[in-house]
């Protein structure tokens, strides 16, 4: 729920420059998932003084890209800047696209003054019975930078990058500062640090508990005493507020902290989350998940206007049956190369895009479409390549075939030809008119993690929208709306006749995993590509 007394709050704090790294993530998670705080963050913006930082026109060049599209009033953003870093706040980050938009001349920033989110630290690798006490929680799969995680129930594993695993029950919550320290502010959590992890610190009320190459559990449950419990190694509990020397607490061994001294107890481990345990109750979740999954994509595929459904469940002899029922054999598909992998689930088919030749190709003939919906679920390894397709036809760039593709700062895009006119540049350089729409730049953050990506294309509204999770991300008016063709077509390749400026040919393929791709011939609402990302969700 949109909490606008505490969003009014970080967005003071981000005005005046004063936020927190972990009021940044939090501001950022806010503006992701809601279209109000965007639109209030709009207004905020125009009146404060980071205006005055668009006032350089834009280049000729991107004039002429930007004349067969232009953007809503909506919820996208533009990362003007390579300098800029790949975790630059959203919320700056927002505001550019939106002077880029609404300026009376299109602009770009003068300054890079963005404040940046800080760096990841550790990766929230899977849940169990999870219930966060967050509006838009990190999924299994996210990388997690300093900042706070608030468990209202169930269990949680991070993976620090210094080595250092952890599992976190709630009601907890947990404060990360590095990948060396956390501080458990409530709740329970169960450390493993391996000797590279050697003086992993969780701290709790004055003392901090240190690591000597164990595991060890700490409770900080409200209203109970601080309890430590080591179950194998050693730690050490520092006060850096008085000058008593450090306890140190052996294996077997546990304490609690009752009126300022600490207690010896019986050590527990029974108390803490166990990982045998917990991998099991996350495997039946993930069973009970994809069956369910599987029975919605039965009935997805059988739903009006489907025009293709892959599941990835290729044969032996590299073939790929569309699920939609009243497919042509025409349109079942062909693998050619790409590596059998496990997808959103253990057992789960997928295909690996990882060499220039890996493809999946297919045919599918017949009409024009004056609306279409792609749709697919993703894990993005690396973007390497300016353009990164996900599906390109045989005939593009022919007037009116689409592609749709990730570019390599990780902006969903769905482009067409709406004619052969061209156009020069102020440098004298010959462009076509390609009518565009670019999503903000969100796959580069979300790599290594399943994503569903949905672009809807909707020529009577003019209008083409983009979806990452189950979300709208940007909505883009068409200037040049015209009926689109499919014909020959494939996912993943790097098929291109365009030339570098060094003569060779441009390398266009995606790197990474696939494991569900459809398309339909007309333009699904938002409702229906939630309910798409939320019944397929990992």
């Amino acid at each position: 729920m949109f909490d606008e007394s505490r969003f009014l709050e970080l967005l003071g704090a981000y005005f005046d420059q004063s936020l927190t790294p972990e009021g940044r993530v939090e501001l950022e998670q806010t503006l992701l998932g809601s279209d109000r705080a965007r639109r209030a963050f709009w207004e905020h913006a125009r009146l404060h003084a980071v205006a005055r930082e668009w006032g350089l026109a834009q280049t000729a060049d991107a004039v002429v890209t930007a004349a067969a599209m232009k953007p809503e009033v909506a919820i996208g953003w533009t990362w003007w800047k390579p300098a800029l870093a790949l975790a630059a706040s959203v919320a700056l980050a927002w505001a550019g696209w939106w002077f880029h938009g609404h300026s009376p001349q299109a602009s770009k920033p003068v300054l890079e003054a963005a404040v940046s989110v800080p760096e990841p630290v550790a990766v929230l690798v899977e849940v169990s019975g999870v219930e966060w006490a967050a509006a838009f929680p990190p999924t299994p799969g996210s990388a997690l930078p300093p900042g706070r995680l608030r468990l209202k129930s169930g269990v949680a594993r991070i993976d620090f990058f210094s080595g250092a695993s952890a599992l976190l029950a709630g009601p907890a919550e947990l404060q990360i500062f590095s990948e060396m320290r956390v501080r458990l502010h409530s709740g329970r959590i169960h450390v493993r640090a391996p000797a590279a992890a050697h003086g992993f610190t969780v701290q709790t009320g004055d003392y901090s508990v240190v690591d000597h190459g164990t595991e060890f559990g700490v409770g900080a449950e409200a209203g109970q005493p601080v309890e430590v419990h080591v179950f194998s190694g050693r730690v050490e509990l520092d006060n850096p507020k008085n000058a008593l020397p450090s306890r140190t607490l052996l294996g077997g061994n546990a304490v609690r902290r009752d009126g300022g001294a600490w207690q010896s107890v019986a050590a527990n481990r029974a108390a803490y989350p166990d990982r045998e345990q917990f991998t099991r109750a996350v495997q039946g979740e993930q069973l009970a998940r994809q069956k369910a999954w599987s029975e919605a994509a039965r009935q997805f595929s059988a739903s009006p206007g489907v025009l293709l459904h892959y599941l990835f469940d290729a044969s032996a002899d590299g073939q790929m049956v569309n699920a939609a029922p009243a497919a042509s054999p025409d349109s079942n598909a062909t693998v050619i190369g790409c590596e059998r992998v496990d997808g959103r689930w253990l057992g789960k088919p997928a295909l690996a895009f990882m060499r220039v030749s890996d493809r999946v190709r297919f045919a599918l003939s017949g009409s024009e479409y004056d609306a279409l919906t792609f749709m697919a679920w993703v894990r993005v390894d690396a973007l390497p390549n300016d353009f990164n397709n996900l599906f390109r036809p045989d005939d593009q760039p022919h007037i009116g075939y689409p592609y749709w593709l990730l570019d390599g700062s990780g902006r969903l895009r769905l482009g067409y030809l709406p004619d052969e006119t061209t156009a020069l540049t102020a440098g004298g350089r010959e462009v076509k008119p390609w009518v565009r729409a670019e999503s903000p730049p969100l796959l580069a953050t979300r790599m290594g993690r399943w994503t569903h990506l949905a672009t809807v294309v909707n020529m009577p509204g003019r209008l083409v929208t983009h979806y990452v999770d189950g979300q709208p991300v940007s909505r883009h008016e068409l200037e040049r709306p015209m009926p689109l063709r499919i014909g020959s077509a494939e996912l993943g390749s790097s098929r291109t006749t365009q030339a570098s400026a060094d003569g060779r040919l441009k390398v266009k393929n995606f790197v990474g995993c696939m494991d569900e791709f459809a398309l339909l011939s007309r333009a699904l609402g938002a409702d229906e590509i939630r309910q798409h990302y939320e019944s397929g969700r990992p």
